[in-house]
């Protein structure tokens, strides 16, 4: 289960990748966006190839989590609108335009990131990508699983391991 999830999403990367390199060049393009969305794919597939090849890697799968939860919330607020989509997609969204409305949103790809901050003008919309909420649950668990916590633990001191070394035995 794990290598096909993985490997869903080096492809999801991959495609993303070859599409934001692309799209780099072509006139009109908001390049911060693509470079900073280009940065994070190649980390993605750093850690994705790495992960693959060493499955009980934290920080690969620490990465997967934290790069799917980018993906799990899209919010517009207060003139603040955030939305970070790579790949397939199923959005339930909640959004007022005149009136309060919900909808599902459906997309076989998406690459998308959108940071940024328009003058207020009453517009709120909070939207919920459930593949990518159901990735983000497979990799808690997975983390979970494999090293029993989540965060990074810190690295001991030498001092400190031998201190515990003595009083272990």
């Amino acid at each position: 289960m794990k290598n096909a999830i993985l490997l869903y999403n080096l492809i999801v990367i991959l495609i993303c990748l070859i599409f934001n390199t692309i799209a780099i060049f072509e006139e009109g393009a908001e390049l911060e966006f693509l470079l900073l969305s280009e940065f994070l794919l190649i980390i993605g597939l750093y850690y994705g190839i790495k992960t693959a090849l060493e499955p009980k890697l934290h920080i690969g799968n620490f990465f997967f989590f934290i790069f799917n939860l980018l993906q799990v919330l899209t919010i517009g607020v207060f003139g603040f609108v955030y939305k970070l989509s790579y790949g397939p997609q199923i959005f339930i969204n909640l959004f007022n335009q005149n009136d309060w409305f919900l909808d599902v949103d459906l997309n076989f790809y998406t690459r998308i990131l959108y940071i940024f901050q328009t003058p207020p003008d009453g517009l709120f919309f909070i939207g919920i990508n459930i593949i990518q909420l159901l990735l983000t649950i497979y990799f808690f668990k997975e983390m979970r699983k494999i090293s029993g916590y989540i965060l990074p633990k810190q690295v001991l001191d030498k001092s400190e391991i031998k201190i515990h070394n003595k009083t272990s035995r």
